[in-house]
């Protein structure tokens, strides 16, 4: 995210240089990518092959990638309380317990942002390999303009003299990479957040379970008490936490979801359930205090019956159930699609 300038760095006041590159990125993005394939459509509709080439190879693709560069640069300065938040988390002096906590649920987001990156790369270098290689194979002097391109496009000039058509290809292939950059680090992104705020939720909930364990009664209730408020101010802190990745990025789960429904398998899952605090309450010694004093924890049982979750444009959860319910919608539209193409 540091590298197309929408990392949220708490601690940076100019912004000239980060805005630089992200216009830098969605310019060679729009010009060599979606763009040149948008205006391609209206050349080639009607031609369901061609259309169907645009639009899954790079269009819909490169406009989620552009979408989510856009979005995530939008709300940088959003994010950098959230970050602040991050950092300080690691910062604060933790038990052991607490700190295996944290490195588990880090090491799981390293993972996915390393094979996310990875797989990703790997995929758009192997697709643009091997579209160099038929473009080389094929007599060039026969095929129309747009064909000779890594991905077929329009533009408002003659590509075929070499150096144009190198210059443009090449053009191309910062646009791919550029996209897959954007593409990858945003969800990335989130799948970090999501994992260091569900670890901190399991820390807190430990915590909770420990409250009520002192048996011997060798703290006084206003200890208890103290703890508690610590908990309490600490919960509503985490909330504060999820609403934010919520709010910034709820339209761009709904944009993600429309332009590109296989993606939801690695979005579609509750982002967590809020009511695994008040099973801790529950889990807890509640049992070792006076009744009024466990009374206390019907504040955190009560708050937890609201359930926090990502959702697409504030109108849908990203579940499961909900990805099952779009891939059997696209399966559908996808048999549709093979009836049409049969009867021509």
């Amino acid at each position: 995210m540091e590298l197309v300038g929408i990392w949220p760095e708490p601690s940076r006041s100019d912004q000239r240089w980060p805005n630089f590159k992200a216009l830098l990125f969605i310019f060679v993005i729009i010009f060599f990518g979606t763009g040149p394939q948008s205006v391609n459509l209206l050349f080639i509709w009607g031609d369901l092959g061609l259309v169907t080439e645009n639009l899954s190879t790079a269009n819909i693709p490169g406009i989620n990638a552009m979408m989510k560069l856009i979005i995530a640069w939008h709300h940088r300065d959003a994010f950098k309380p959230v970050i602040k938040s991050f950092y300080d988390d690691w910062k604060t002096s933790r038990t052991k317990e607490e700190k295996e906590t944290m490195l588990k649920r880090a090491k799981f987001a390293k993972q996915i942002s390393i094979w996310c990156s990875v797989l990703t790369l790997t995929m758009v270098t192997v697709y643009l390999s091997l579209r160099a290689w038929i473009i080389y194979q094929l007599d060039r002097a026969n095929q129309k303009q747009d064909r000779l391109l890594l991905y077929p496009g329009y533009f408002p000039f003659d590509i075929r003299p070499i150096g144009v058509l190198l210059s443009t290809n090449f053009g191309q292939v910062l646009a791919a990479y550029s996209a897959v950059i954007s593409y990858t680090t945003v969800d990335t992104f989130i799948a970090m957040l999501i994992m260091h705020i569900c670890g901190q939720f399991e820390i807190l909930r430990q915590k909770l379970r420990r409250l009520m364990d002192d048996e011997k009664k060798t703290r006084s209730v206003d200890e208890i008490q103290k703890e508690l408020v610590l908990i309490i101010e600490r919960h509503e802190h985490l909330n504060w936490f999820a609403t934010m990745i919520e709010d910034c990025f709820n339209t761009l789960l709904l944009i993600q979801m429309l332009l590109c429904t296989v993606e939801i398998c690695f979005q579609g899952f509750l982002f967590f359930d809020s009511r695994e605090m008040s099973n801790s309450a529950y889990e807890s010694n509640w049992y070792n205090v006076s009744p009024p004093e466990a009374k206390c924890l019907l504040f955190i049982m009560h708050r937890t019956a609201r359930p926090l979750c990502l959702t697409a444009g504030k109108f849908s959860t990203f579940s499961m159930e909900m990805f099952s319910t779009i891939l059997k919608t696209a399966m559908g539209y996808l048999s549709v699609l093979l009836t049409v193409t049969g009867s021509d």
